[in-house]
């Protein structure tokens, strides 16, 4: 056996295995370390999970991901609904400063632009955005730059001091 039909059957296995993964609508191709997913998937998370599962298969050297995102009828939000669901779950991702990411949102897919000061954030944002039901894609463009000391660090959530509800006081 090559070492490409090796190597896809391993991929073939991982995707298999993934339990956000229905496996049998994707198809494997193999070339030169080089993995293409073709096929159907029912959401943007389901998408992101088939591309890590095959990250993770020692040897894949890049995924080429041609899998297209066809949401079942009733799960398709409009532009502006899928765009108020995304701003939701980026404000409830408390590691994302308030009003850091903006979004747009054309045909189901989402852009994200803004800056952050680290990775960390950066994945958070991604990750808020591929749990919204509806979301066939993501451009992310957002820009990560540092901060150079913990002093620069905003106070995006709260203004003042953290107090107690007057109920739970007493």
């Amino acid at each position: 056996m090559s070492h490409s039909l090796e190597l896809k059957d391993r991929v073939a296995v991982e995707l298999e295995c993934e339990p956000r993964v229905d496996a049998a609508l994707i198809r494997v191709g193999v070339d030169n370390g080089v993995v293409t997913l073709t096929g159907v998937v029912s959401s943007y998370a389901q998408k992101v999970a088939a591309e890590r599962a095959v990250k993770r298969v020692p040897e894949v050297k890049a995924v080429a991901s041609n899998l297209e995102v066809r949401l079942p009828f009733p799960a398709c939000p409009n532009d502006s609904e899928l765009a108020r669901a995304v701003v939701a779950g980026l404000e409830w991702d408390v590691i994302l400063p308030d009003h850091s990411v903006q979004v747009r949102v054309a045909d189901g897919w989402v852009t994200l632009e803004g800056q952050l000061i680290s990775e960390r954030q950066r994945a958070a944002a991604q990750g808020a955005v591929a749990r919204v039901t509806g979301v066939r894609g993501v451009s992310d463009l957002i820009r990560v730059e540092p901060m150079n000391s913990p002093t620069d660090l905003p106070d995006t959530h709260h203004s003042g001091p953290v107090q107690a509800a007057p109920e739970l006081m007493s």
